[in-house]
Order: structure tokens, then sequence, then C-alpha cells
């Protein structure tokens, strides 16, 4: 048998162990493509985690590896948002020390993004925007894809358990109790989600 025709072989046994989804081959070889092609940033996002790679492009391949049952959630309504968890080796999963990751689409009017979480037990509510030293992420006004340059590092004050997670866009920056007014307030934002998170 040749060389190709096993490579061949390999490649169809990858794609049905992977069920209909991208086989982990195939998922590795993306993301080191995406990787490969990225520049070192200006500017170095210490806080991020990310080391010397691009975050648009950590970002990019986060979102095309994440499977179809990871933590992502579309708005109703308005604008799209999204989140994504990465962990430190660039897999999905949340755990201390991975990164959540924001998306938009649709953002048609442009504005702020504004986001916490609650936990679904004991514990204290965080903040992720704005924050004393993050004001909230500005999303430029752009029907297509975006995706913020600021991510958060999920640290020693966002304990394991289980939490959801509200993303707010806005025409304005919202200080913390403008943005809890805001859920139950109509008009609705121009486009919000609340999705689950389990940090392990």
């Amino acid at each position: 048998m040749s060389q190709d025709s096993q490579s061949d072989r390999n490649d169809k046994l990858d794609a049905l162990l992977a069920e209909g989804r991208m086989s982990g081959p195939r998922r590795d070889a993306v993301l080191a493509g995406a990787l490969s092609k990225s520049q070192p940033p200006r500017r170095r996002w210490a806080w991020l985690g990310f080391g010397s790679f691009s975050l648009v492009a950590a970002a990019a391949a986060v979102f095309l590896l994440m499977p179809s049952s990871g933590f992502r959630a579309r708005g109703q309504g308005g604008a799209v948002l999204e989140v994504g968890c990465v962990g430190l080796n660039g897999d999905p999963g949340c755990i201390p020390g991975s990164t959540l990751l924001f998306r938009v689409s649709g953002a048609t009017e442009g504005g702020f993004v504004t986001a916490w979480a609650e936990p679904t037990g004991p514990g204290e509510r965080v903040w992720y925007f704005p924050t004393t030293t993050t004001p909230s992420p500005e999303v430029q006004k752009q029907a297509e894809l975006q995706t913020l340059r600021q991510g958060v590092v999920i640290g020693a004050e966002q304990p394991r358990g289980t939490y959801l997670v509200h993303v707010l866009l806005t025409s304005k920056p919202l200080t913390h109790d403008q943005a809890l007014e805001a859920m139950a307030k109509s008009p609705k934002p121009l486009g919000m989600v609340t999705t689950p998170l389990d940090i392990k």
C-alpha cells in the first residue's frame, strides 16, 4: 500500500471518529496554521496571557475550533453576541487561567460592551467590563463579525463553579447599576445575551 493511500485512509478514519465535527488532527492543523501566520502584536496584552502571538489570530482559532457543544451563545434580536473560553494551551474549556473572549456581529450602530458573571450558588458577582482598571470595550459600527481586543483572564476572584455570564451592547458605557437596570428595562439594549459558564 502506498504512503498516499495510507494517508487517505487515516484522514477518512479521523473524519468518521469525529462524527461530523472537525477531527482532532484537522483541528490541530488549523490551529497550527493560524498561529504560524500570526505576527507578534506591537503592544503586549500581558493581562491576557496570550504570549507573543496575535490576539486576533488566537481568537479566530478559538471560535473556529470550538466544538458545537462548547461555551458559546447568541443574543435574541439586535446584534449577535458570543463568548468563548480558551485554556492556556489553546483548548476550549474553562479552568483558572483560561481566557474569555468576546465577539459581536450585526453591530450596525456600534456601542459599548458591559459584561459580568453571576454565580448560580453562593458567591459574589464578578465584573468583567467595566472595572476600576478596564473600561467598557468599544464595538465598531459594522455588520461584519468582530472580535474584541480585550479578553478576561479567569483568576482567583472567580472561584470554580457555575455562573451565568451576562453581556450587553449599549449605545454608551454603563455603570454597574445601570447595567443591572438595563436587564429589566424596555427598550432592550442593542444586543444582549445570558449564557452559562462552568469553571472546573
